[in-house]
Protein backbone atom coordinates (compact mmCIF):
# COMPACT_ATOMS: atom_id res chain seq x y z
CA UNK A 1 0.00 0.00 0.00
CA UNK A 2 2.45 2.38 0.99
CA UNK A 3 5.63 2.19 -1.23
CA UNK A 4 8.09 5.45 0.12
CA UNK A 5 11.11 2.86 1.66
CA UNK A 6 12.08 6.31 3.98
CA UNK A 7 8.24 6.41 5.48
CA UNK A 8 8.10 2.66 5.85
CA UNK A 9 11.42 2.17 7.78
CA UNK A 10 10.87 4.82 10.13
CA UNK A 11 7.29 4.10 10.85
CA UNK A 12 8.38 0.30 11.56
CA UNK A 13 11.95 1.46 13.77
CA UNK A 14 8.99 3.59 15.46
CA UNK A 15 7.14 0.41 15.91
CA UNK A 16 10.20 -1.49 16.89
CA UNK A 17 11.74 0.77 19.51
CA UNK A 18 8.81 2.85 21.18
CA UNK A 19 8.68 2.03 24.83
CA UNK A 20 4.90 1.96 24.96
CA UNK A 21 5.39 -1.85 23.20
CA UNK A 22 7.33 -3.02 26.27
CA UNK A 23 4.18 -4.56 28.26
CA UNK A 24 3.25 -7.13 25.44
CA UNK A 25 6.90 -8.78 25.36
CA UNK A 26 7.86 -8.46 29.06
CA UNK A 27 5.68 -10.76 30.41
CA UNK A 28 5.40 -14.59 28.86
CA UNK A 29 1.64 -14.21 28.92
CA UNK A 30 1.62 -11.00 26.63
CA UNK A 31 3.37 -13.57 23.83
CA UNK A 32 -0.42 -13.70 22.31
CA UNK A 33 0.01 -9.90 21.15
CA UNK A 34 2.84 -9.69 18.89
CA UNK A 35 2.65 -13.44 17.51
CA UNK A 36 -1.14 -13.01 16.63
CA UNK A 37 0.05 -9.36 15.03
CA UNK A 38 2.66 -11.36 12.83
CA UNK A 39 0.26 -13.75 11.49
CA UNK A 40 -2.13 -10.83 11.02
CA UNK A 41 0.33 -8.99 9.13
CA UNK A 42 1.92 -11.85 7.28
CA UNK A 43 -1.94 -12.92 6.65
CA UNK A 44 -2.82 -9.32 4.75
CA UNK A 45 0.26 -9.78 2.74
CA UNK A 46 -0.11 -12.80 1.54
CA UNK A 47 -3.49 -11.84 0.71
CA UNK A 48 -2.98 -8.72 -1.19
CA UNK A 49 -0.21 -10.98 -2.99
CA UNK A 50 -3.02 -13.36 -4.11
CA UNK A 51 -5.06 -10.94 -5.66
CA UNK A 52 -2.51 -10.19 -8.13
CA UNK A 53 -1.37 -13.56 -8.79
CA UNK A 54 -2.94 -17.07 -10.51
CA UNK A 55 -0.77 -19.18 -7.90
CA UNK A 56 -2.33 -20.61 -5.13
CA UNK A 57 -0.08 -20.95 -3.01
CA UNK A 58 -0.28 -17.25 -1.49
CA UNK A 59 -4.23 -17.70 -1.08
CA UNK A 60 -3.22 -21.27 1.29
CA UNK A 61 -0.76 -18.91 3.04
CA UNK A 62 -3.19 -16.42 3.41
CA UNK A 63 -5.48 -18.49 5.17
CA UNK A 64 -3.33 -20.72 7.08
CA UNK A 65 -1.58 -17.60 8.63
CA UNK A 66 -5.56 -16.42 9.40
CA UNK A 67 -5.77 -19.50 11.04
CA UNK A 68 -2.79 -19.32 13.08
CA UNK A 69 -3.41 -15.82 13.83
CA UNK A 70 -7.02 -16.72 15.22
CA UNK A 71 -5.31 -19.77 17.71
CA UNK A 72 -2.48 -17.03 18.84
CA UNK A 73 -5.42 -14.74 19.85
CA UNK A 74 -9.01 -14.32 19.38
CA UNK A 75 -8.68 -10.63 18.22
CA UNK A 76 -7.52 -11.82 15.12
CA UNK A 77 -11.84 -12.62 14.09
CA UNK A 78 -10.97 -9.23 12.62
CA UNK A 79 -9.25 -9.87 9.95
CA UNK A 80 -12.08 -10.66 7.09
CA UNK A 81 -13.40 -6.93 8.28
CA UNK A 82 -9.79 -5.53 7.42
CA UNK A 83 -9.80 -6.86 4.23
CA UNK A 84 -12.95 -5.53 3.31
CA UNK A 85 -11.67 -2.00 4.14
CA UNK A 86 -9.10 -3.09 1.94
CA UNK A 87 -11.42 -2.95 -0.90
CA UNK A 88 -13.58 -0.44 0.32
CA UNK A 89 -10.37 2.27 1.00
CA UNK A 90 -8.86 1.77 -1.96
CA UNK A 91 -11.96 1.01 -4.33
CA UNK A 92 -10.59 -2.83 -5.10
CA UNK A 93 -12.52 -5.39 -6.58
CA UNK A 94 -13.51 -8.29 -4.33
CA UNK A 95 -13.22 -11.59 -5.47
CA UNK A 96 -15.90 -13.57 -3.55
CA UNK A 97 -14.07 -17.06 -4.12
CA UNK A 98 -11.48 -15.51 -1.93
CA UNK A 99 -13.29 -14.36 0.86
CA UNK A 100 -15.94 -17.11 1.25
CA UNK A 101 -12.81 -19.04 2.16
CA UNK A 102 -11.94 -16.93 4.87
CA UNK A 103 -15.15 -17.43 6.08
CA UNK A 104 -14.98 -20.89 6.08
CA UNK A 105 -11.62 -20.73 8.61
CA UNK A 106 -13.45 -18.43 10.67
CA UNK A 107 -16.67 -20.40 11.16
CA UNK A 108 -14.33 -23.47 11.43
CA UNK A 109 -12.46 -21.66 14.35
CA UNK A 110 -15.86 -21.05 15.82
CA UNK A 111 -17.09 -24.23 15.96
CA UNK A 112 -13.98 -25.44 17.15
CA UNK A 113 -14.16 -23.03 20.02
CA UNK A 114 -17.23 -23.31 21.12
CA UNK A 115 -17.15 -27.35 21.01
CA UNK A 116 -13.56 -27.63 23.17
CA UNK A 117 -12.26 -24.53 24.61
CA UNK A 118 -14.93 -22.43 26.13
CA UNK A 119 -16.59 -23.77 28.87
CA UNK A 120 -20.30 -24.40 28.36
CA UNK A 121 -21.28 -22.27 31.45
CA UNK A 122 -19.33 -19.01 30.38
CA UNK A 123 -20.23 -16.74 27.67
CA UNK A 124 -18.38 -16.06 24.62
CA UNK A 125 -19.21 -12.19 25.13
CA UNK A 126 -21.32 -10.45 27.74
CA UNK A 127 -22.78 -6.99 27.35
CA UNK A 128 -23.08 -6.29 30.76
CA UNK A 129 -22.76 -3.04 32.42
CA UNK A 130 -22.36 -1.78 28.73
CA UNK A 131 -22.78 2.19 30.18
CA UNK A 132 -20.56 2.02 32.67
CA UNK A 133 -17.42 0.44 30.78
CA UNK A 134 -18.24 3.16 27.60
CA UNK A 135 -16.23 6.00 28.65
CA UNK A 136 -13.70 4.15 29.02
CA UNK A 137 -13.01 3.14 25.78
CA UNK A 138 -12.96 6.86 25.26
CA UNK A 139 -10.72 7.57 27.86
CA UNK A 140 -7.97 4.65 26.50
CA UNK A 141 -7.75 7.32 23.00
CA UNK A 142 -6.41 10.31 24.98
CA UNK A 143 -4.38 8.22 27.44
CA UNK A 144 -2.96 6.41 24.57
CA UNK A 145 -2.16 9.61 22.24
CA UNK A 146 -0.15 10.81 25.62
CA UNK A 147 2.00 7.58 25.79
CA UNK A 148 2.74 7.48 22.00
CA UNK A 149 4.63 11.76 23.02
CA UNK A 150 5.19 10.78 26.60
CA UNK A 151 5.74 8.05 27.51
CA UNK A 152 6.01 7.93 30.98
CA UNK A 153 4.44 5.81 34.05
CA UNK A 154 4.55 2.41 31.97
CA UNK A 155 3.17 -0.76 33.74
CA UNK A 156 1.62 -3.93 32.78
CA UNK A 157 -2.20 -3.14 34.08
CA UNK A 158 -3.81 0.09 33.91
CA UNK A 159 -6.88 -1.16 36.31
CA UNK A 160 -10.91 -1.54 35.52
CA UNK A 161 -11.57 2.53 35.90
CA UNK A 162 -15.31 3.35 35.47
CA UNK A 163 -15.56 7.16 34.22
CA UNK A 164 -18.47 9.28 34.61
CA UNK A 165 -19.22 10.67 30.66
CA UNK A 166 -18.93 14.33 32.50
CA UNK A 167 -15.68 13.38 33.06
CA UNK A 168 -12.77 15.92 31.08
CA UNK A 169 -11.16 12.64 29.54
CA UNK A 170 -14.06 10.93 28.11
CA UNK A 171 -14.95 14.02 26.68
CA UNK A 172 -11.47 15.03 25.12
CA UNK A 173 -11.47 11.14 23.78
CA UNK A 174 -14.89 11.48 22.04
CA UNK A 175 -13.76 14.46 20.71
CA UNK A 176 -10.74 13.32 19.18
CA UNK A 177 -12.60 10.20 18.12
CA UNK A 178 -14.90 12.35 15.93
CA UNK A 179 -12.13 14.75 14.78
CA UNK A 180 -10.41 11.94 12.92
CA UNK A 181 -13.02 9.74 11.75
CA UNK A 182 -14.68 13.24 9.98
CA UNK A 183 -11.15 14.15 8.72
CA UNK A 184 -10.84 10.48 8.15
CA UNK A 185 -14.00 10.79 5.33
CA UNK A 186 -13.18 14.30 4.09
CA UNK A 187 -9.84 12.70 2.96
CA UNK A 188 -11.15 9.24 1.81
CA UNK A 189 -11.27 10.44 -1.86
CA UNK A 190 -7.80 12.25 -2.23
CA UNK A 191 -6.06 10.40 0.27
CA UNK A 192 -7.13 6.72 0.47
CA UNK A 193 -4.21 6.17 2.60
CA UNK A 194 -5.23 8.02 5.80
CA UNK A 195 -8.85 6.78 5.42
CA UNK A 196 -7.36 3.57 5.35
CA UNK A 197 -4.98 4.16 8.64
CA UNK A 198 -7.79 5.87 10.88
CA UNK A 199 -10.64 3.03 10.55
CA UNK A 200 -7.67 0.13 11.00
CA UNK A 201 -6.66 2.15 14.17
CA UNK A 202 -10.69 1.99 15.37
CA UNK A 203 -11.01 -1.47 14.14
CA UNK A 204 -8.78 -3.12 15.83
CA UNK A 205 -9.01 -1.08 19.00
CA UNK A 206 -12.87 -2.13 19.21
CA UNK A 207 -12.10 -6.19 20.28
CA UNK A 208 -9.67 -5.38 23.23
CA UNK A 209 -11.81 -2.23 23.81
CA UNK A 210 -13.86 -3.66 26.77
CA UNK A 211 -16.82 -2.24 25.90
CA UNK A 212 -18.13 -6.00 25.45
Amino acid sequence: ILYDANISFLASLLFLVHPINTEVVSYISGVGDPLSLLFILLCLIFYLKSLNSNTIVFQIAALLSFGLALFSKEVAIIVPVLIMLYHYAFKKTIKANKIILFAVVLISYILIRLAIFCPIDKPLISFGDLLARFPGFFVALTEYLRLLLLPLDLHIEYGNRLFNLGDPRPIAGVLLALILIIVAFLKKKNNPLFFFSVAWFFITLLPVSNIY
